[in-house]
Order: structure tokens, then C-alpha cells, then sequence
């Protein structure tokens, strides 16, 4: 998952009740603890103020996030059948 830092949101935006962005191949969740989620139909983002970016397999303790805007964009690799999502 790419963190793109951007000046503003968007407009039209729906707040999400979930801290959770992604969740890896085995299971583990990519989460926030402080901040916002957003999304429409086809993207999602983050409005981070004291926010941590929590991963328990590879960070128990998180890591700081500068305040600010994001736009949480999917990294997809290149196989022989075609583009797909990375996996952790």
C-alpha cells in the first residue's frame, strides 16, 4: 500500500467506522490508531493527525505518520497473467 501525500481531499467523500485499510495475505491487518479513513467508490483515503500506521507482524509499536492527506493506492505488480495486486 502507497501513502501519496496530497494538499486536499477530495469532495464527496464518506467517512469509514473502520480503522483497518488492507488486510495481508495472512491475514494481518493494516490499520491506523488515531485518524480518518475515507473512500468512494473506487478510492481510499487518510486524514492523519497523531496518527500511527499499525502493522503487529512487522511493527508491534507502529509507526508515525506525518499530519496531513493521503490517498492509500493499491501497488500492483506485474505476473504473466496480467496486473495484480501486491500481497504482502
Amino acid at each position: 500500500m502507497l501513502l501519496l501525500k496530497i494538499e486536499a481531499l477530495p469532495e464527496g467523500l464518506t467517512k469509514t467506522k473502520d480503522k483497518i485499510f488492507a488486510t495481508g495475505s495472512h491475514g494481518n491487518n493494516h490499520s491506523i490508531s488515531e485518524g480518518t479513513l475515507l473512500e468512494n467508490e473506487n478510492e481510499k483515503y487518510l486524514e492523519a493527525k497523531n496518527t500511527k500506521l499499525l502493522h503487529p507482524e512487522h511493527s508491534p509499536k507502529g509507526a508515525d505518520i506525518e499530519d496531513g492527506y493521503y490517498q492509500l493506492i493499491t501497488q500492483m505488480e506485474y505476473t504473466p497473467e496480467g496486473l495484480t495486486p501486491v500481497i504482502d
